[in-house]
Protein backbone atom coordinates (compact mmCIF):
# COMPACT_ATOMS: atom_id res chain seq x y z
CA UNK A 1 0.00 0.00 0.00
CA UNK A 2 1.23 3.16 -0.92
CA UNK A 3 2.20 5.67 1.68
CA UNK A 4 0.30 8.99 2.04
CA UNK A 5 1.03 12.47 2.55
CA UNK A 6 0.17 14.30 5.81
CA UNK A 7 -0.72 18.22 5.07
CA UNK A 8 -0.79 20.49 8.27
CA UNK A 9 -2.01 23.94 7.66
CA UNK A 10 -4.16 26.93 8.15
CA UNK A 11 -3.77 30.80 7.31
CA UNK A 12 -4.12 32.40 10.97
CA UNK A 13 -7.44 33.82 11.98
CA UNK A 14 -7.53 37.33 12.34
CA UNK A 15 -6.35 38.58 16.11
CA UNK A 16 -5.52 34.93 17.13
CA UNK A 17 -2.03 33.64 18.16
CA UNK A 18 0.38 34.02 14.83
CA UNK A 19 -1.66 36.00 12.46
CA UNK A 20 0.90 38.90 12.60
CA UNK A 21 3.63 36.49 11.66
CA UNK A 22 1.79 34.81 8.68
CA UNK A 23 2.46 35.74 5.27
CA UNK A 24 -1.51 34.14 3.55
CA UNK A 25 -0.33 35.00 0.34
CA UNK A 26 2.87 32.65 1.19
CA UNK A 27 0.87 30.31 2.94
CA UNK A 28 -1.53 29.98 -0.35
CA UNK A 29 1.15 29.75 -3.08
CA UNK A 30 3.01 26.79 -0.64
CA UNK A 31 -0.06 24.62 -0.89
CA UNK A 32 -0.93 25.17 -4.22
CA UNK A 33 2.27 24.23 -5.47
CA UNK A 34 2.22 21.17 -3.13
CA UNK A 35 -1.59 20.25 -4.70
CA UNK A 36 0.38 20.71 -7.80
CA UNK A 37 2.92 17.87 -7.42
CA UNK A 38 0.74 15.90 -5.27
CA UNK A 39 -2.27 16.21 -5.77
CA UNK A 40 -3.97 13.27 -7.71
CA UNK A 41 -0.28 11.28 -7.86
CA UNK A 42 -0.61 10.40 -4.01
CA UNK A 43 -2.99 10.40 -1.52
CA UNK A 44 -3.10 13.17 0.88
CA UNK A 45 -4.51 13.11 4.26
CA UNK A 46 -5.35 16.65 5.95
CA UNK A 47 -7.49 18.29 8.58
CA UNK A 48 -9.56 20.08 6.64
CA UNK A 49 -9.25 23.21 8.06
CA UNK A 50 -11.77 26.30 6.29
CA UNK A 51 -8.56 27.88 4.86
CA UNK A 52 -7.18 25.33 3.80
CA UNK A 53 -9.63 22.72 2.10
CA UNK A 54 -11.44 25.72 -0.51
CA UNK A 55 -7.63 25.67 -1.94
CA UNK A 56 -7.47 21.89 -2.67
CA UNK A 57 -11.00 22.28 -4.07
CA UNK A 58 -10.05 24.88 -6.37
CA UNK A 59 -6.78 23.01 -7.28
CA UNK A 60 -9.25 19.71 -7.53
CA UNK A 61 -11.29 21.87 -10.37
CA UNK A 62 -8.51 23.17 -12.30
CA UNK A 63 -7.13 19.98 -12.76
CA UNK A 64 -11.12 19.16 -14.10
CA UNK A 65 -11.78 16.59 -11.46
CA UNK A 66 -15.62 16.22 -10.36
CA UNK A 67 -15.03 14.67 -7.68
CA UNK A 68 -11.77 14.61 -5.48
CA UNK A 69 -10.62 11.14 -4.57
CA UNK A 70 -6.92 11.32 -3.84
CA UNK A 71 -7.54 13.20 -1.04
CA UNK A 72 -8.91 12.52 2.44
CA UNK A 73 -10.12 14.94 4.94
CA UNK A 74 -10.48 14.59 8.66
CA UNK A 75 -13.09 16.73 10.66
CA UNK A 76 -14.24 16.97 13.96
CA UNK A 77 -18.20 16.44 14.33
CA UNK A 78 -18.08 19.52 16.92
CA UNK A 79 -17.98 21.47 13.84
CA UNK A 80 -20.30 20.16 11.55
CA UNK A 81 -22.24 22.97 10.91
CA UNK A 82 -19.09 25.17 10.41
CA UNK A 83 -18.05 22.51 7.23
CA UNK A 84 -17.05 24.11 4.53
CA UNK A 85 -19.43 24.18 1.25
CA UNK A 86 -16.46 22.71 -0.83
CA UNK A 87 -16.60 19.25 1.34
CA UNK A 88 -19.33 18.18 -0.81
CA UNK A 89 -16.66 17.21 -4.15
CA UNK A 90 -14.42 15.13 -1.62
CA UNK A 91 -15.01 11.82 -2.01
CA UNK A 92 -13.52 11.00 1.43
CA UNK A 93 -14.64 12.72 4.21
CA UNK A 94 -13.64 11.19 7.91
CA UNK A 95 -16.02 12.81 10.61
CA UNK A 96 -14.80 12.11 14.33
CA UNK A 97 -17.16 12.07 16.94
CA UNK A 98 -17.17 15.20 19.12
CA UNK A 99 -15.73 15.08 22.10
CA UNK A 100 -17.01 16.88 25.72
CA UNK A 101 -15.01 20.22 24.83
CA UNK A 102 -13.39 21.84 21.74
CA UNK A 103 -10.03 20.57 22.91
CA UNK A 104 -10.68 17.23 23.45
CA UNK A 105 -12.56 17.14 20.22
CA UNK A 106 -9.60 18.48 18.13
CA UNK A 107 -7.07 16.13 20.00
CA UNK A 108 -9.57 13.38 18.70
CA UNK A 109 -9.85 14.18 15.50
CA UNK A 110 -5.66 14.51 15.24
CA UNK A 111 -5.08 11.65 16.51
CA UNK A 112 -7.01 9.07 14.23
CA UNK A 113 -6.27 11.32 11.76
CA UNK A 114 -2.32 10.26 12.15
CA UNK A 115 -2.98 6.82 13.68
CA UNK A 116 -5.70 5.74 10.95
CA UNK A 117 -3.01 6.65 7.55
CA UNK A 118 0.69 5.74 6.76
CA UNK A 119 2.45 8.74 6.07
CA UNK A 120 5.47 8.89 3.42
CA UNK A 121 6.36 12.61 4.22
CA UNK A 122 4.18 14.88 6.48
CA UNK A 123 4.19 19.10 5.48
CA UNK A 124 3.55 21.94 7.51
CA UNK A 125 2.82 25.11 6.14
CA UNK A 126 1.43 28.55 8.26
CA UNK A 127 -0.84 27.87 10.65
CA UNK A 128 -2.04 28.65 14.26
CA UNK A 129 -0.79 26.47 17.63
CA UNK A 130 -2.59 23.44 15.84
CA UNK A 131 0.43 23.08 13.58
CA UNK A 132 2.94 22.46 16.53
CA UNK A 133 0.19 19.99 17.85
CA UNK A 134 0.13 18.21 14.93
CA UNK A 135 3.60 18.26 14.31
CA UNK A 136 4.25 16.46 17.52
CA UNK A 137 2.08 13.85 17.30
CA UNK A 138 2.99 13.40 13.60
CA UNK A 139 6.93 12.80 15.09
CA UNK A 140 5.09 10.09 17.36
CA UNK A 141 3.16 8.49 15.37
CA UNK A 142 5.35 8.45 12.08
CA UNK A 143 8.74 8.78 13.20
CA UNK A 144 10.61 7.27 10.04
CA UNK A 145 8.46 9.35 7.91
CA UNK A 146 9.78 12.59 6.47
CA UNK A 147 9.14 15.85 7.16
CA UNK A 148 9.24 19.37 5.42
CA UNK A 149 8.62 22.76 7.10
CA UNK A 150 7.64 25.11 4.59
CA UNK A 151 8.96 28.11 6.98
CA UNK A 152 8.54 31.41 4.23
CA UNK A 153 4.52 31.37 4.87
CA UNK A 154 5.41 32.09 8.74
CA UNK A 155 2.71 31.57 11.17
CA UNK A 156 3.14 28.43 13.50
CA UNK A 157 5.47 26.44 10.89
CA UNK A 158 8.07 29.20 11.19
CA UNK A 159 8.64 27.95 14.55
CA UNK A 160 9.03 24.33 14.30
CA UNK A 161 12.88 22.98 14.21
CA UNK A 162 14.51 24.16 10.98
CA UNK A 163 17.30 21.15 11.87
CA UNK A 164 17.40 19.09 14.01
CA UNK A 165 20.30 15.70 13.86
CA UNK A 166 17.26 13.71 12.84
CA UNK A 167 18.00 13.52 9.03
CA UNK A 168 14.21 13.65 7.81
CA UNK A 169 13.29 17.02 8.94
CA UNK A 170 14.16 19.74 6.07
CA UNK A 171 13.22 23.64 6.29
CA UNK A 172 12.20 25.72 3.47
CA UNK A 173 13.02 29.23 4.07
Amino acid sequence: MKKSIFLSASVPTYGREFFDSCHPYQIQIAVRSLLLLALGRQRLVFGGHPSITPMVYAAGKSFGLNSIECATIYQSAYFEDKFPLENQVFADIRVVSKEETLKDSILSMRRRMLEDNEFEVGIFIGGMKGIIDEYEIFREKAPEAKVIVVRAGGGAAATLPATQSDPVIQALE
